[in-house]
């Protein structure tokens, strides 16, 4: 081969770099699928009164009501509302997904990452003094006899090259599933939130109701007596006895009533919570 040859053979292979960077450049622009986009309003066909106003609440606004039990300043509330989230079952199965899915995240960021790997070997070997032992891989005498001990290692690194934006797409599913769990949570939480709360409201005014329902009673046990000495003095008539009479058994038979109300509320706390007694 001439030196003419070499020169024009050296020529082509830097004439074909180029192309080659191109080409890698144009497998590197070639994404798995396009950027998501989330449908508009007017693609959905959303009726203008249920789209969302552009002003934003402030986040000091959004934060409360984040925690709106708190403000009724209420601290056994607080306290139940907090059992709640630690104890409730599907409070704690949304936490799970949530930190399964986290931890998949991190799984999936971490195939964009290089990877590293150390292995070692130790052998030992007892034989003749007069024996010559041979690595099989280099053909290196270890020994010439006697006790051996032969010490292996190896390292290695590999980076996989995101050409296609496989890896990429795959982090912004797996960030997604997670945002997606973090939702679920918090609307998990939310949702036993409520109910705590409407539960102990419940259980609260049958409190009051069976308090008053008992000072009721009270007072009209002295009326019904009152009465009764009345009608022995011919004061009043049979008649005014009864209304007074049966005004008092009413208001007796609505007691139990009212307490039922209140341990169906109390046990509503209870279930949720995830408890048997909430103390």
């Amino acid at each position: 081969m001439t030196m003419d040859d070499r020169l024009s053979r050296v020529a082509r292979r830097r004439s074909a770099l180029p192309g080659m960077m191109v080409g890698v450049l144009l497998l590197s622009a070639c994404n798995a699928g396009p950027n998501y986009r989330p449908p508009s309003a007017s693609a959905l066909k959303v009726p203008d009164q249920f789209q969302a106003s552009a002003t934003i609440a402030p986040e000091q606004d959004m934060v409360d009501l984040a925690r709106w039990w708190q403000s009724f300043e209420d601290p056994v509330l607080t306290q139940l509302v907090d059992r709640a989230f630690a104890g409730n079952l599907d409070v704690s199965a949304a936490a799970a997904r949530l930190r399964q899915a986290r931890a998949n995240l991190r799984g999936t960021q971490g195939q964009a990452l290089p990877s590293a790997g150390l292995t070692g070997a130790v052998s030992r070997s007892i034989g003749n003094r007069n024996t010559t032992i041979v690595d099989p891989n280099s053909g290196q005498t270890l020994s010439r006899g006697g006790d051996t001990t032969v010490y292996r290692g190896a390292f290695d690194v590999g980076w996989e090259a995101d050409l296609f934006g496989g890896i990429r797409r795959s982090i912004e599913a797996a960030r997604a599933s997670a945002e997606a769990s973090e939702a679920t949570l918090r609307f998990t939480q939310a949702s036993i939130a409520a109910e705590v709360g409407l539960n102990y409201i419940d259980a609260r005014l049958a409190q009051i109701r069976l308090r008053i329902a008992r000072e009721n009673l009270s007072s009209q046990d002295e009326t019904l007596e009152i009465v009764g000495w009345r009608r022995q003095a011919g004061l009043v008539s049979s008649l005014d006895y009864e209304q007074a009479r049966q005004l008092r058994a009413q208001t007796a038979a609505s007691i139990p009533t009212i307490e039922n109300d209140y341990n169906v509320a109390v046990n509503h706390i209870a279930v949720l919570l995830g408890a048997g007694d909430i103390g």
